[in-house]
């Protein structure tokens, strides 16, 4: 019985340290780009997804990739959106005045982030979405018109 108890308690404390393992993405993607500011890859992969490992390897072999993110002022904001197993989180980017969003996603039930050719791309399209929203414009008039002019070229080449 005492056997059992022990087994229990031991079970309990395990847990315990276990609960507050699991960052949030906020945190996550924080420790992520310090160690990116620091060039410190290996620290960084420890908070990338899993594909994303080789690309983080390659930017390592770099020295020109390596060193764009050394002396970045990224700020790691309070906006997020999580849904189901991904995060959505802004950085403000100080130096550029820009905003950028990075794509977390759960791997192993702990928050991970994507940073990979796919979310790069992804991460610069949101980019400028939000750069070309935030002076005004109407973009989905914007891409019609171009479409709409893309047309008239094309039947007009026939």
């Amino acid at each position: 019985m005492k056997l059992l108890f022990a087994f229990v308690c031991l079970l309990c404390v395990i847990s315990a340290c276990n609960v507050g393992s699991s960052a949030s993405p906020k945190e996550t993607l924080t420790k992520f780009l310090t160690a990116m500011e620091h060039g410190d890859f290996k620290e960084a992969k420890k908070y990338a997804t899993s594909d994303s490992q080789s690309f983080l390897d390659m930017i390592d072999k770099s020295d020109e990739a390596a060193d764009g993110y050394k002396d970045k002022e990224l700020i790691v904001t309070d906006k997020s959106v999580i849904h189901d197993d991904g995060a959505d989180v802004e950085v403000e980017d100080k130096l550029d005045a820009q905003m950028i969003h990075y794509h977390l996603q759960k791997e192993g039930g702990v928050w991970k982030v994507s940073f990979n050719l796919n979310a790069l791309e992804r991460t610069a399209i949101d980019t400028a979405i939000d750069a070309v929203k935030k002076t005004g414009k109407d973009v989905q008039k914007d891409i019609n018109e171009a479409l709409d002019s893309i047309k008239i070229d094309l039947d007009s080449s026939k």
